[in-house]
């Protein structure tokens, strides 16, 4: 009994971690092969993908002309190492979107779409994912091309332009930034004697010497100046000043005077002390005569 509980924990603990691995970012098998792009012209025997499995994840990895599905309709045959090649209808997904269902379709007969099949598209980042369906006839196959920075579209308002580095935006009216995803409220000048400054939530005007208001279209006025006014204030507080600085004088005087009195009567305490040790000539005088007279 404790045996078979202990064999179900383990293969409960199995299932958990092989769950929590099982991620298409991590786990997936890679389309090396060089022939998976629009400018390889297929050569006899055709190639077709019979031997994909359902339940696997794959990566274009062919060189840098094969690094993702091909997004746009071939209108030939005998390429990508097949008869038809088959590209993906739609963008891919961002890293938010997770992991999207799509379509693959096949050209034949001038239909871009003639044949499909339902797929799954994973953005792992710096690489796609694809979980595609095998064939039973052999003379379709999936196709892959160069990587495409604009796909998916980063340029939230507005059109981008990939590169071999990276893409640029041309962002439409009334948009600004790198991502085309900031409102320029700034686009029709609304500052006519100042320069615009968008903010998250609108603009501001910050006008040029002269002019004030919410647009630069108010001439600022300079306050008025009353000069009487102004004079009379600076008499009354000179007068203030001036019994000010009589204060401060006869403060000095009084400061002197107190100085002179403390310094007599410190003085005058020292000569105290003097005597208190000291008899007087009266009182010598005095003692020197009773003595006498008891002679």
């Amino acid at each position: 009994m404790y045996s078979s509980s202990i064999i179900f924990l383990l293969t409960l603990l199995v299932t958990c971690l092989a769950q929590s691995t099982d991620d298409p970012c991590d786990d997936y098998e890679q389309f090396r092969g060089l022939d998976r792009t629009v400018s390889h012209k297929t050569q006899f025997p055709l190639k077709c993908d019979t031997k994909i499995k359902e339940s696997k994840w794959y990566r274009f990895n062919g060189g840098s002309q094969s690094q993702m599905m091909l997004t746009k309709c071939i209108k030939r045959y005998m390429v990508c190492g097949g008869f038809s090649a088959g590209w993906m209808k739609g963008h891919h997904p961002t890293v938010e979107e997770g992991t999207v269902n799509r379509t693959a379709c096949f050209y034949f007969g001038r239909d871009c779409c003639q044949s499909s099949k339902q797929i799954q598209v994973r953005n792992c980042g710096e690489f796609f994912v694809y979980r595609l369906k095998p064939f039973t006839v052999c003379n379709r196959r999936y196709c892959g091309s160069k990587f495409d920075f604009c796909d998916p579209n980063p340029c939230l308002f507005g059109s981008c332009s990939s590169s071999k580095k990276g893409y640029k935006c041309k962002c439409s009216e009334g948009y600004t930034g790198a991502q085309c995803n900031i409102k320029d409220f700034c686009k029709n000048s609304p500052c006519q004697n100042g320069v615009c400054k968008s903010t998250s939530n609108g603009y501001q005007c910050l006008c040029r010497t002269g002019f004030t208001g919410k647009h630069c279209n108010e001439t600022a006025t300079s306050p008025t100046v009353n000069v009487p006014n102004i004079s009379k204030q600076i008499k009354v507080l000179d007068k203030s000043l001036t019994k000010l600085a009589s204060s401060i004088g006869s403060i000095t005087l009084q400061s002197n005077r107190l100085i002179q009195e403390f310094n007599s009567l410190k003085q005058h305490i020292r000569q105290l002390e003097a005597l208190q040790g000291k008899p007087s000539d009266d009182t010598s005088n005095n003692i020197h005569a009773k003595r006498n007279q008891e002679d």
